[in-house]
């Protein structure tokens, strides 16, 4: 850290996959504390797939909001058991990897065939039934055995790997009965990970505005992409556009707006 300087963290937030290409947002806050969702949600309500996090718990108490979790972050926990020579974790670690396959199989079968989300949805929602609730109970069974064992240490990673999965026990089955849901939260880690790459190269913005300016152009760029739109030949366009398009369709100006108007003019 450089002298004089404050830690700054960078917030991602995004819509879900759906009907319309998804639509990301990157803040910049100065804390990770609670007042960084309960600023940016105000009174939302929905489903937010989230980790174990404590920093949202208010704003879900509050507003109402379904806590979806996340299969990924409680993969990565036993894997990081498994990487301390906890042969335990790899019995865990079996179903949730048919619960990550089976997911897979289902995009792959969704993008080769050209389907729509509704049909995805509705695949989702009879292969969750039948397969993916049984291998969420083989999981929690299998973690509550190994937790039970005289060698399983509550401090160690395996411990604390269990101690996670019964935390978010609730929060990890909400996909079961919501198949518009993916089961993790990657698809956000990915939208951050240029600023986890380039933070060894930049060290540092010039001053708190300068990170706030550079959060809204990855808010832009990670938005184009979603879209399928060239960065950069969208902020020329719309630079030169701008001055010409009326208050009642800036909406055309967005990304996913930008999208569409150029769409139609093929």
């Amino acid at each position: 850290e450089c002298k004089g300087s404050r830690t700054g963290y960078a917030w991602n937030w995004r819509s879900l996959r759906g009907k319309g290409p998804p639509k990301a947002l990157v803040e910049l806050r100065t804390s990770r504390s609670r007042d960084g969702p309960l600023a940016f949600l105000g009174d939302w309500a929905g489903t937010l797939i989230i980790d174990g996090y404590s920093g949202f718990d208010e704003v879900v108490a509050r507003n109402g909001i379904v806590r979806a979790g996340c299969w990924a972050h409680a993969r990565r926990k036993l894997v990081e058991a498994l990487d301390t020579g906890s042969k335990g974790a790899a019995w865990v670690l079996a179903p949730i990897q048919r619960l990550f396959a089976l997911e897979r199989a289902m995009i792959q079968r969704a993008e080769r065939e050209g389907w729509s989300f509704d049909k995805l949805v509705e695949l989702r929602r009879s292969v969750r039934a039948r397969r993916s609730r049984g291998l969420v109970t083989t999981i929690h069974q299998r973690a509550a055995e190994l937790a039970g064992q005289r060698w399983t240490l509550p401090k160690s990673a395996l411990g604390k790997a269990l101690r996670y999965l019964e935390r978010q026990r609730v929060p990890l089955a909400v996909f079961l009965d919501d198949p518009r849901l993916p089961i993790h939260n990657n698809d956000s880690e990915r939208d951050l990970r240029h600023v986890a790459v380039g933070r060894k190269n930049w060290m540092v913005f010039a001053s708190e505005r300068g990170g706030e300016v550079a959060c809204r152009l990855y808010s832009l760029v990670l938005s184009c992409r979603q879209s399928g739109v060239d960065p950069e030949a969208y902020i020329e366009g719309v630079l030169g556009a701008i001055s010409t398009t009326p208050a009642s369709q800036i909406a055309t100006l967005t990304p996913w707006g930008w999208a569409a108007r150029t769409a139609a003019t093929r």
